[in-house]
């Protein structure tokens, strides 16, 4: 949960970066972190998921992969 906590705090503190933000930015971002991620049996997607994809979608350099920790 804290990853999306610091997504929301990079808005609030860097909110020019979040001008490219897309949806199709951030579904293809999606796409790419559910086929790396476990299996999951419920179905439901971590909050680390897609705050990973959350951040593809705003910086697409590979090392935005990470968001802050």
């Amino acid at each position: 949960m804290a990853a999306l906590w610091d997504l929301r705090d990079a808005a609030y503190d860097e909110p020019a970066a979040w001008i490219a933000f897309t949806a199709e930015g951030f579904l293809q971002g999606l796409a790419a972190e559910l086929e790396q991620a476990h299996a999951d049996d419920s179905g439901q997607v971590s909050t680390t998921v897609m705050a990973r994809a959350l951040a593809k979608a705003v910086d697409p350099r590979p090392s935005a992969a990470s968001p802050r920790q």
